[in-house]
């Protein structure tokens, strides 16, 4: 499975959404080809809001990765 990085538009989508919910960080400390990818596409990121198809694009990366979870679900009564 390819990261967000690896598709461009995905990479930026990815990087509005969460600008837009107000994070703080975007990168971990130290990852220079993430923080490179960011600070070429900050400003456009910034100037266009997300639009309704961007949003839309997002969900459907989304669900594609509803069944690899980062942490396993819990069994019933754990």
């Amino acid at each position: 499975m390819k990261t967000i990085w690896d598709e461009e538009r995905l990479g930026r989508l990815a990087m509005k959404y969460a600008l837009q919910k107000g994070v703080h960080t975007l990168i971990p400390p130290g990852d220079i080809d993430h923080f490179k990818f960011m600070l070429e596409r900050i400003d456009d990121l910034r100037k266009y809001p997300m639009s309704d198809d961007d949003e839309e694009f997002l969900k459907i990366h989304a669900r594609k990765l509803e069944y690899y979870p980062i942490w396993p679900k819990k069994r019933e009564g754990e």
